[in-house]
């Protein structure tokens, strides 16, 4: 990669970049040129560690969320927690982060702080008494880019918290201009994949697939008007409409095998309970198939070359989103199951992409619940009551 493309990817000015520019300049060009003197120094190097520790903090709070309301680890919600409000919780993930993170922000904040003035006593009285003779002695140009230095690490806080809020507002606000500026910033990217992501996430993170967006595309061609255009949602009772899943009909797209059906029973042999079928399939789909990043790519770019849909990607033990799901429908259907085929949009960390998964019908419970295959490494994305924390515009393209 050359001088100039790297210039091109990250200088490349659409308004996210140029908000993430603006907020991470100002307060260097503000110390610049209003530059304070040595007195203030002390109160410089504690407003940085305010800075830091708050980002900090706010990740840890993030993690301890997740954990323990999310995921349930320690069991801290089933001894502690009425039952009522977890269930509550539950059926409400966002309010999870809404209600319960700002609560642990603020105990590991202070807890946070209380370490940080304990530090200092021993550590930055020393220092901040050799910074000043240092800046005492410096002429005013000299004085002035100090004081830039000095706000550095505040820019740097302040570019990464406000990623991390436009990260996040994503989950909250269901907003598609939104989601469409902050997949143009390709600074923004960079910030989220590079400290937002592996902080947040930790090996969720490296787990979970990057979906990409645009690497699962529908396509209606309406041969009454011998045209095509990508729609997702429209109505083809009436109308002669073939649709196209990466290149694929639906029904391609799900045609199985003797291999499949014969895996599918040997996988649910000698279990009676649907659930109990479908949490199997669901298990062997996600360890046994891996994320094709190279065919996520090439359809991004409108090329269909790879085969999609079930018998491909039990073959080749890899695919995408619609891979994943079309495979689970022919191993369901080989076990008996009714099964949907769903698409709508998931959250990849970054922001919301075409997405496909799938749902499956429990006799037993007399109920659809989702699946998510693809998900499998980042998870439970089978049945989980947060499943529609990250996927969202649900429409089911067939039933089985």
């Amino acid at each position: 990669m050359n001088l100039r493309s790297i210039s091109m990817k990250y200088m490349s000015f659409d308004i996210i970049t140029v908000v993430l520019y603006t907020v991470f300049f100002v307060p260097l060009i503000k110390a610049f040129f209003f530059k304070k003197g040595t007195e203030a120094l002390e109160e410089d190097i504690w407003s940085i560690e305010k800075n830091v520790a708050f980002i900090v903090e706010f990740f840890i709070a993030l993690i301890l969320t997740k954990n323990i309301v999310i995921l349930r680890n320690f069991g801290f919600m089933e001894k502690y927690v009425p039952i009522g409000f977890t269930d509550f919780l539950d059926g409400n993930p966002r309010l999870s982060y809404i209600l319960i993170l700002p609560i642990l922000l603020c105990i590991v904040y202070y807890i946070g702080l209380l370490m940080i003035k304990v530090i200092n006593y021993f550590t930055l009285s020393p220092l901040v008494s050799l910074l000043h003779r240092f800046y005492s002695r410096r002429g005013e140009a000299a004085k002035r880019i100090l004081s830039s230095i000095f706000a550095l690490p505040r820019a740097l806080c302040y570019i990464i918290l406000v990623s991390f809020f436009l990260n996040w507002s994503t989950l909250f606000v269901f907003n598609e201009k939104l989601n469409t500026y902050l997949n143009e910033s390709n600074l923004y990217i960079v910030i989220v994949d590079s400290v937002i992501n592996p902080i947040t996430k930790s090996s969720f993170a490296q787990s979970i697939p990057n979906i990409l967006n645009d690497s699962f595309k529908i396509v209606e061609i309406d041969e009454s008007k011998n045209s095509s255009a990508p729609n997702v949602s429209s109505d083809y009772k009436n109308r002669n409409v073939i649709v196209y899943y990466n290149g694929v009909t639906l029904d391609e797209g799900v045609k199985s095998n003797k291999y499949i059906k014969e895996e599918a029973s040997n996988i649910v042999s000698g279990m009676s309970k649907d659930k109990e079928k479908a949490k199997a399939l669901y298990n062997w789909i996600g360890r046994n198939v891996d994320y094709d990043y190279e065919k996520a790519n090439l359809i991004m770019n409108g090329n269909y070359s790879i085969p999609s849909g079930a018998i491909s990607t039990y073959e080749s033990r890899k695919g995408i989103c619609f891979d994943y799901s079309a495979l689970y429908v022919a191993m369901a259907r080989a076990a008996n199951l009714k099964v949907r085929l769903v698409t709508g949009e998931g959250f990849n960390g970054t922001t919301w992409v075409s997405h496909a998964w799938n749902e499956v019908y429990i006799k037993e419970d007399k109920k659809w619940i989702n699946i998510d295959t693809t998900f499998y490494n980042g998870g439970n994305y089978f049945n989980s009551k947060n499943f529609n924390f990250d996927h969202r515009g649900t429409q089911i393209a067939g039933e089985w």
